[in-house]
């Protein structure tokens, strides 16, 4: 039935001018809700843009920065001829190494050292001033050396060569030691340089005669060349894998005594930026993007990765304040304001025409909003729980946030998809009531299910907030071995509990197994995804109904991809082996192009030592998790109970310590991204027995 009638103050709206003062409000309130809106989303939208250009001025840093290391092929190669000719005088040696070196950007030296100690070498102070030094080979007495200055291109001009600079030997020098080990081009490791004791790089190479040519790309030189892009604002580094920086467009003040780290820096959007700094990319890969809270305001960097020519890959980062690149969009946001504030003005003016029309179908519309209000509060209603919002949707139905009627508890509730047959709504029933009988403190717990009032099933499960381990790996690295035991322990309880019910879970791989703070505690594990689990008192547990494997390639077992009859719980035990190489290497155990590799890898190929990727991994932790990995399950541990007492065993084992998890989390925050996806997929359980034919992710 409709709405009674109103009366007093209420009954005005019943009138055309009543309505015209509703809808005149209505229009004016929603034009300020969408252009809101729209400038919220602007705002967005230029704050991805801020990002988008920062990475993309990165990347032109870096094609710059390639250049002008690639000018070492032609310097030395006109080098390595000059070095064959006969020695010139010193005057006309000197013009044709300050012409081979002169206009080079970042490169700061070039120089021709002998077998027998001689050297002869131009350097730059600045575009303009070049010095050149011949310093014959050492011997009983004093050594033989001369020194020019040449300037705009006058005569030149000599200079003295100090005590430091006679006593210089290049034979002992990394560059020359780097040439003559590779025999071959090479880039030595970053050093400091013996005259201007400035951090930076040579690349050398040795020609006839046992001589070795170089050329130098110092600290100061390559800043040069950074600097041009950047403004006041900026900043670009240059830095190797290991954090040694090698130029950055705004310099440090004061004079170097080792090659600059970036452990070594002060606190300022510098650190910020390396604490930020996650994983590196590859060559070739876009730059990666990061954003955070600088002094000055909201910070936009991005990380690209430089690949030497013949030498090691090379990391160019760059930091720009995001309203520096924001500027202009702010610009737009206020220009659609006003444009928005003007677009208002007609739509008022239509109101009040439109009244009387309004008000005549008011009846009608109330009846439709009554009649439509009462459908969505059932629709909002499973069972005892009210329905917050949709977080998603996977194969076999919906998801969402609820909380439940009664104890106001968060809960996600998972509604089965309509048109299923009746077989799937038994088994997805059947796997549910399996699942509900588990209670480790390890395991995703299941508070209820049932039919909602139009019948459809449905189950209700706790709330995490979390990250699960994949997306540890992803963003963090791989882990500290003490930490890989400490989870590695706990999920091992859960499915140990699973195993004494003679229940399999089949679908271990990181992406199911969450990392949560719970009840004041962290780094607590959940297992999550019981959605292939079968009993083994009913089911073959490598195979589905219909005939076909299941589970996750990257993690399965070999008697699972053999369709073993006799296959058990350390299957479980298998997958998770593979987490814990995952964990402790960042890497899986088979990575391979395609699905059929993966599984053949899995059944036919000796797993490789997780020390081979990461010489730290310890010994006696990397045994437990080979003997996890056999091929044949009566090679493996027993069972769950045997495989964590023997990882408890380690001598790693309890290093993991409370207040290691406690700081841990507070100094990796989760973002709110992260909290959502982590919801979302504590709910997704079930939808693998769908995508399980198909399923080639290692995710």
């Amino acid at each position: 039935m409709p709405p009674a009638p109103t009366r007093g103050l209420p009954a005005l709206f019943h009138r055309p001018l009543g309505i015209a003062l509703v809808t005149a409000g209505l229009i004016a309130g929603t034009g300020i809700a969408v252009g809101g809106a729209g400038l919220l989303a602007m705002k967005a939208g230029t704050a991805a843009q801020a990002a988008d250009a920062c990475a993309r001025l990165t990347e032109d840093a870096t094609v710059r920065l390639g250049d002008q290391l690639g000018v070492a092929d032609p310097v030395l190669d006109a080098l390595r001829a000059h070095a064959a000719q006969p020695m010139p005088s010193p005057e006309e040696d000197a013009r044709i190494l300050v012409a081979l070196a002169r206009g080079r950007g970042g490169l700061s030296q070039a120089y021709i050292g002998g077998a027998d100690g001689s050297f002869r070498v131009v350097w730059r102070d600045d575009d303009l001033t070049w010095h050149y030094q011949r310093l014959a080979a050492p011997g009983a007495g004093p050594r033989a050396a001369l020194g020019l200055r040449l300037s705009n291109d006058q005569p030149p001009v000599a200079e003295p060569v100090t005590p430091e600079q006679q006593s210089y030997d290049p034979r002992g020098r990394p560059w020359f030691l780097a040439a003559v080990g590779a025999r071959g081009r090479a880039w030595s490791p970053p050093y400091l340089f013996a005259r201007s004791h400035q951090p930076g790089v040579t690349c050398s190479e040795p020609v006839a005669g046992g001589m070795v040519v170089g050329v130098d790309f110092d600290f100061t030189s390559l800043g040069r060349v950074l600097a041009r892009l950047d403004g006041e604002d900026a900043g670009t580094v240059v830095f190797t894998a290991a954090r040694e920086i090698l130029a950055a467009s705004h310099p440090p003040a004061g004079e170097f005594t080792k090659v600059p780290h970036a452990d070594d820096l002060e606190a300022g959007p510098a650190r910020e930026f390396f604490a930020t700094l996650g994983r590196l990319p590859e060559p070739g890969q876009p730059a990666g993007k990061l954003t955070f809270q600088g002094v000055q305001g909201p910070v936009v960097a991005a990380v690209s990765a430089c690949a030497v020519p013949d030498g090691p890959v090379w990391y160019v980062g760059r930091a720009m304040l995001r309203d520096q690149l924001a500027a202009a969009g702010d610009r737009a946001r206020l220009w659609a304001l006003v444009a928005g504030a003007v677009a208002l003005l007609p739509g008022l003016g239509a109101a009040f025409l439109y009244a009387r029309v309004l008000a005549r179908a008011r009846a009608a519309a109330a009846q439709a909003t009554f009649r439509a209000e009462a459908a969505e509060e059932k629709a909002r209603k499973l069972g005892q729980y009210q329905v917050v919002r949709k977080l998603g949707q996977g194969g076999m139905g919906e998801v969402y946030l609820a909380r439940h009627a009664m104890m106001r508890r968060p809960s996600v509730v998972k509604v089965m998809r309509t048109g299923m047959g009746p077989e799937d709504v038994q088994r997805f029933e059947r796997e549910v009531q399996l699942s509900c009988q588990l209670s480790h403190p390890n395991t995703v717990t299941i508070f209820d299910y049932g039919r909602s009032a139009d019948g459809a099933f449905y189950y209700a499960m706790e709330y995490l907030e979390g990250l699960d381990l994949d997306s540890l790996v992803e963003r963090h690295g791989a882990q500290p071995a003490a930490r890989v035991i400490h989870l590695l322990a706990q999920a091992c309880g859960s499915l140990a509990e699973a195993h004494e019910m003679n229940l399999v879970h089949r679908d271990i791989k990181p992406a199911n197994i969450m990392l949560c703070r719970r009840g004041g505690e962290s780094d607590v594990v959940k297992v999550l995804d019981f959605g292939l689990v079968k009993s083994l008192e009913r089911d073959r547990p490598g195979i589905t109904s219909a005939d076909v494997i299941t589970g996750t390639p990257e993690f399965m077992a070999p008697e699972v991809i053999s369709q073993s009859p006799d296959a058990d719980g350390r299957l479980d035990l298998y997958a998770l082996a593979c987490v814990g190489f995952f964990l402790l290497t960042g890497k899986l155990v088979f990575p391979r192009q395609s699905t059929m590799e993966v599984l053949l890898a899995h059944r036919d190929e000796p797993p490789p030592r997780p020390s081979a990727l990461r010489p730290e991994v310890p010994a006696d932790l990397e045994r437990v998790l080979l003997k996890a990995l056999s091929k044949d399950p009566r090679d493996r541990q027993e069972d769950m109970n045997a495989f964590r007492a023997e990882l408890l065993s380690c001598a790693d084992a309890h290093r993991w310590s409370d207040a290691d998890a406690r700081t841990w989390w507070v100094e990796h925050p989760l973002p709110a991204v992260a909290v959502a996806s982590s919801a979302q997929q504590s709910t997704l359980m079930f939808d693998s027995i769908e995508r399980a034919p198909t399923d080639s992710s290692p995710r």
